[in-house]
C-alpha cells in the first residue's frame, strides 16, 4: 500500500522509528485526497489524508528533476503497515500551501511510494484536520487547493452511544454492490509477518474468533484481502487491507 519493503528494523535498533500508514482514513468519513500546492516548484499534488502517519512523503516521480538535487540524506527509518522498513531516498524542507494557509514541512521522498501522502501534523498546520477532544475532525475540501473554515462537529460518542459501547453485531445480512466491470481479487500469496509478531498474530486471531467478530472461511471465494498487522502495545491490531475491492 505504501511502498516496497526493506529488511525490518534490527531489534537492538534503539533510533525512533516512524511510521506511515493508511489505518485511519476510513474514520474521517470524507474524501480521502486533497490537493496541495508545493510553492517551492509552483506544482500541485495530489496528496493521500492520512492521520495515521507520524511524517508527509512524496515518491520520486512527484516532482521535476530539481527537486531530487535538494534532497539531503537521512538514516531515519520508516516503515510501513507491515513494519517493514522502506527505502528511503532522503528528505527536503518544503513548503505546502491551500488556499488560505502555508506552512513548512520535512518531506521524506520514499523510492516505491505509490502515492503522496500528507500525515498528521502537516494537515493539522494547514487546517484540513483539526485534533479536538480526543478525535480528528476533517475541513470540508473546496476547491483546488481551498478548504472551508469549518469542521465537522459530530460527535458520535455523545450523539450515538450504542456504535461505541461494547463490540455490537449488524443484524441480517449485508449486501455489497460491485460495479459491473470489477473484476475478483485474490491475495494468493500472503504478506510477510515478522517472526516476534507470529504467536501474537495467532492469539489475536484466536480471540476475534471467540468474540464472534470474524469466522475461518473453509471453503474457496473469490475475494481475498491481505492483512496488516501492526504492533499495539504487548499484542497486535489486524487490520483488512480493501484496496483492490475499493477500487
Amino acid at each position: 500500500m505504501t511502498g516496497n519493503g526493506k529488511n525490518r528494523q534490527s531489534e537492538n535498533d534503539d533510533r525512533e522509528d516512524v511510521f506511515i500508514g493508511g489505518l485511519w482514513l476510513n474514520a474521517l468519513g470524507a474524501d480521502k485526497w486533497t490537493i496541495v500546492k508545493i510553492v517551492d516548484y509552483e506544482k500541485s499534488v495530489n496528496f493521500l489524508i492520512d492521520t495515521g502517519a507520524d511524517i508527509s512523503c512524496v515518491p520520486t516521480s512527484v516532482g521535476p528533476e530539481q527537486m531530487l538535487q535538494i534532497v539531503k540524506k537521512t538514516e531515519e527509518p520508516i516503515s510501513g503497515p507491515d513494519g517493514y522498513c522502506l527505502n528511503v531516498i532522503g528528505f527536503m524542507d518544503l513548503v505546502f500551501e491551500t488556499k488560505d494557509k502555508q506552512t513548512r514541512s520535512k518531506v521524506f521522498m520514499i523510492s516505491g511510494l505509490q502515492t503522496a501522502i500528507l500525515g498528521r501534523q502537516c494537515l493539522q498546520n494547514l487546517g484540513i484536520v483539526c485534533f479536538k477532544e480526543g478525535r480528528y475532525m476533517l475541513a470540508k475540501l473546496r476547491g483546488e487547493c481551498g478548504l472551508a473554515s469549518e469542521f465537522s462537529e459530530v460527535n458520535v460518542p455523545v450523539e450515538s452511544p450504542e456504535l461505541v459501547n461494547g463490540l455490537g453485531k449488524i443484524k441480517g445480512t449485508i449486501k455489497t454492490v460491485l460495479k459491473d466491470e470489477a473484476k475478483p481479487f485474490v491475495q494468493s500469496v500472503h504478506r510477510t509477518v515478522s517472526i516476534t509478531l507470529l504467536n501474537k498474530l495467532k492469539a489475536e486471531i484466536d480471540r476475534l474468533i471467540q468474540l464472534d467478530i470474524i469466522e475461518p472461511v473453509m471453503e474457496p471465494t473469490e475475494w481475498v484481502a491481505p492483512i496488516v498487522v501492526v504492533p499495539k502495545g504487548n499484542a497486535v491490531r489486524i487490520c483488512g487491507d480493501y484496496t483492490e475491492l475499493n477500487h
